[in-house]
């Protein structure tokens, strides 16, 4: 049986049709021990980031909800896009909300995925801290030539689903679920850089730390090249590495504009600590100047800050 306690769910949507988005929001009408806390989506990209939290029974049976509206409004073989993918519903992470609760949630992840697999006929396999080999950790591993690719790896069993057939859904494609800690997903403009030296730029920030990804793309919605970074260690924080970004652009010769949050970030994804609570509004307005965060869209950190949100639901002040 699977035990409550509060975790945090990040389900990435292949689609950011208002349509599809407007029947997730409804999963929430007629489950309201979770909580859908925030939509980050983008039409150029056409995916949806959501953040839910919740008990762990009342998140998993939000994301089983999220996965029949998928099954019935997404096909990822007539969906393309820019940013990586391999399914409808792509990427599911699970987060406890108390570290103490990672070993629980990582069994009980197991059991959800084997059920959902039945129900789904869905390929799913398992990342970051459920995976089990090391190359299986990251989500390149099952990304790299999109469905179609992965598709032909389970057909001729170059690769196997820890959970479900050796086929994909004909219209979900597959799944990547995991457990892993709180990670911030972090954009940085790049006003005057051509797509390559984009690339580069992200390759040199890459080489700082294994808990830090960085590609360099081109968003069609700023019509800009961008960093974009993914921040899985708790030391690598948003102005540290908007400053590396600003380093090595300036030996590129090139200039760095103003960055944006996809989903949610915790106060120490700003730079602040525990130890900081002293005149806490100030200093996050101060981060806000310093990344540019309000320039490229709005940036409330009442709905932005993951600790902000999860303390107004618990009732009680928590400092991720």
């Amino acid at each position: 049986m699977i035990r409550d306690y509060w975790i945090e769910a990040v389900p990435n949507i292949c689609s950011a049709d208002p349509v599809v988005l407007e029947r997730i929001s409804r999963v929430f009408e007629h489950n309201q021990s979770a909580q859908l806390l925030h939509v980050d989506s983008s039409l150029d990209v056409g995916r949806s980031v959501l953040t839910i939290i919740g008990p762990s029974k009342a998140v998993y049976s939000a994301i089983t909800s999220i996965l029949h509206v998928c099954e019935e409004s997404i096909n990822i073989f007539e969906y393309n896009s820019i940013h990586p993918h391999i399914g409808a519903l792509d990427v599911c992470p699970f987060i406890a909300i108390d570290a103490h609760d990672q070993d629980r949630l990582i069994s009980d992840s197991y059991s959800f995925a084997q059920l959902t697999s039945e129900k789904f006929r869905l390929p799913i396999f398992h990342y970051a801290h459920m995976a089990i080999e090391k190359e299986r950790a990251s989500l390149h591993h099952f990304r790299k030539g999109g469905p179609t690719t992965l598709c032909k790896r389970l057909e001729n069993s170059n690769i196997q689903p820890d959970h479900g057939p050796s086929n994909c859904h004909p219209s979900l494609g597959s799944l990547v679920l995991g457990v892993r800690h709180f990670m911030i997903a972090y954009n940085i403009n790049l006003p005057d850089a051509t797509l390559d030296q984009a690339k580069l730029l992200a390759a040199h920030i890459r080489k700082h730390s294994s808990g830090l990804k960085a590609i360099g793309w081109y968003n069609p919605e700023y019509a800009s090249t961008q960093l974009s970074l993914n921040l899985y260690d708790r030391d690598i924080t948003m102005p540290s590495v908007y400053n590396l970004a600003i380093k090595y652009a300036k030996r590129m010769q090139l200039s760095v504009g103003a960055s944006e949050l996809i989903g949610l970030t915790t106060l120490s994804g700003l730079g602040i600590h525990a130890t900081d609570r002293a005149l806490l509004s100030d200093k996050i307005d101060a981060s806000i100047d310093r990344l540019q965060l309000n320039a490229l869209k709005p940036f409330d950190p009442s709905m932005h800050i993951l600790d902000l949100q999860i303390s107004r639901h618990l009732g009680t002040s928590i400092f991720l």
